[in-house]
């Protein structure tokens, strides 16, 4: 697949099972969308926000996300 969606704003879209492998989802916004059952396999989502989004099922396997440790994260790091 290997889409760029980098700087996108796709807040609120239902995106129900999308094949998303390798996207460049760098800067993106995924508010309040809907990811379930989505292939997001080695994205790649620094910067990226999913705040409320819905990821029942989806595959995240590789997936590239912001790294931070315990002292630059405002205490929201970790589950």
């Amino acid at each position: 697949m290997n889409a760029n969606l980098s700087f996108m704003d796709l807040s609120g879209i239902d995106l129900t099972g999308i094949d998303l492998r390798g996207a460049n989802l760098q800067n993106t916004t995924l508010d309040n969308a809907t990811l379930t059952g989505a292939d997001l396999t080695s994205i790649v989502a620094f910067n990226a926000t999913f705040r409320d989004t819905g990821l029942n099922e989806t595959l995240l396997k590789y997936a590239e996300f912001n790294r931070y440790d315990g002292a630059n994260c405002g205490g929201y790091c970790g589950s």
